[in-house]
């Protein structure tokens, strides 16, 4: 679906069903490192926090709130 109409921002997990948030943010990188990335999980391991960064990826703790939100909105508008 990215190839077809990029987006520019994408929103996911790092728990999914078949491939890690981080797996996919990878792949997005490699082809689209202009798309803007998040994840927004409650795994908030310093390993985790640290493989986003390596890959580019923002992330924000779960659980979804609307301050945890207006955060992910700040991280894109810098």
């Amino acid at each position: 679906m990215i190839e077809q109409e990029p987006p520019a921002l994408v929103s996911m997990d790092v728990n999914m069903p078949g491939m890690s948030g981080l797996e996919a943010a990878g792949r997005i990188r490699l082809h689209h490192p202009e798309i803007r990335i998040v994840l927004c999980t409650a795994n908030i391991q310093d390993a985790v926090r640290q493989a986003a960064e390596k890959v580019g990826v923002r992330f924000v703790a779960k659980p979804i709130t609307q301050e945890s939100i207006e955060r992910m909105v700040a991280l894109f508008e810098e």
